[in-house]
Order: structure tokens, then C-alpha cells, then sequence
């Protein structure tokens, strides 16, 4: 096999370091939820690292390091959470792309408090390589964006934009509900209303 043909993914359970084989760029996609692991896989086998010596992994090693699933059930949990191995262009490249998505995310839900216009593009940019951000193209951009809105301020002063809305949600519905509202804002009253709940998120 051609090194450049496809990408590596490591997980470790316990002493024991699994590798699957991916086409290029694709387990990222599976892990961000762009593309089904049918799709995405170089190989079928899940392998003993290191990969390169054909160490396939036994039947009961991966019954005791994933329980309960088998096939692509596998090969989507090393996707999901294991180590990307990025080849030095294929992380500059993510490091770059995922740069762009904050700075565009800060430019349309932030504002200058002083203006309450969203600051210019490059400002961003500056602010950010005046912060040294150190960019993991694996974690969360949410993550990474709250971090960011921590040391946001003392270089380039900074508010988010928020909303406040008043939502009916019918009962049978209401716990999904709430737990969907609370990854976006915060929740800040709720009454029952006969057949349906009203929910104020903030």
C-alpha cells in the first residue's frame, strides 16, 4: 500500500494500540458527521500497531476494546475517537481552514461594544495572531471558541450577540426540548401552559 493513499487513526484500550486505515481526509468527515464510515474506510481491517507489519487485530480484542459492535461499528468509534494521524501539510491545511470558521463565527456573533458593529475580518485575524491561538483541528470548534472568548477581550474588546425568545413547546416534547436549548442559550424560565410548556431562552 502507497503511504499517501490512505490515512492512519490510532486507539489505545489500555496496552493495546489499534490502527484502521482511512482514505485521505476521511475520518475527519465521519467525526464531524459529513460521511458514512462505508465511505470513508481504506480498509476493512482493524490492525495492531504498527499497521505496516499486517498485525490484524483479533476477534477478541476488539470484543473486549468495543463491546457490542462489530464491522463499521468499529471502524466509526476509531473515527469518532481516536488519534488523526495528519500528515504535516494535511495539518497545516486543517489548522488553517478551522482558523477561518472562528474567525468568521467571532465576525457574525460578535460584536465592538462601542459600535455594536461587527469587527472587521482581518481585526480578527490580528487579534488572534496576537493571542498565539494554538489551533487543535480535532477539538470542538465550540470548545475552542470559548477559550478564545476568554482572553478575547483584553486585545480586542468584544460581546456576543444575544437574543432572547420565547418558545411553545408541546409536552410529549418538552424534555428533548430543553435538553436542545441548553447547548444554544440559557434557559431562564419555563411554565406549563395546558398542553404545551413555555420556555423563555436567552
Amino acid at each position: 500500500m502507497s503511504k499517501q493513499n490512505y490515512q492512519v487513526v490510532r486507539y489505545k484500550y489500555e496496552k493495546i494500540v489499534f490502527e484502521a486505515l482511512f482514505k485521505p481526509g476521511c475520518a475527519l468527515k465521519v467525526r464531524e458527521g459529513k460521511l458514512g464510515i462505508s465511505n470513508a474506510t481504506f480498509a476493512d481491517e482493524v490492525f495492531i500497531a504498527p499497521h505496516n507489519k499486517g498485525n490484524i487485530a483479533k476477534p477478541a480484542e476488539l470484543s473486549k476494546a468495543f463491546p457490542g459492535k462489530s464491522g463499521d461499528e468499529i471502524l466509526k468509534t476509531i473515527a469518532e475517537k481516536g488519534e488523526i494521524q495528519f500528515s504535516s501539510d494535511e495539518r497545516k491545511q486543517q489548522v488553517e481552514d478551522k482558523k477561518k470558521r472562528i474567525v468568521e463565527y467571532i465576525h457574525k456573533y460578535y460584536v465592538d461594544p462601542a459600535t455594536d458593529k461587527p469587527h472587521p475580518i482581518i481585526r480578527i485575524n490580528n487579534a488572534l495572531d496576537t493571542m498565539k491561538l494554538v489551533i487543535d483541528p480535532e477539538a470542538p470548534m465550540e470548545k475552542e471558541i470559548k477559550e478564545i472568548e476568554k482572553k478575547l477581550n483584553d486585545i480586542l474588546p468584544s460581546k456576543r450577540l444575544e437574543v432572547e425568545a420565547i418558545v411553545t413547546v408541546p409536552n410529549d416534547f418538552c424534555k428533548l426540548a430543553d435538553g436542545a436549548m441548553k447547548k444554544y442559550g440559557r434557559i431562564t424560565s419555563s411554565s406549563a401552559n395546558g398542553n404545551s410548556k413555555v420556555i423563555s431562552i436567552y
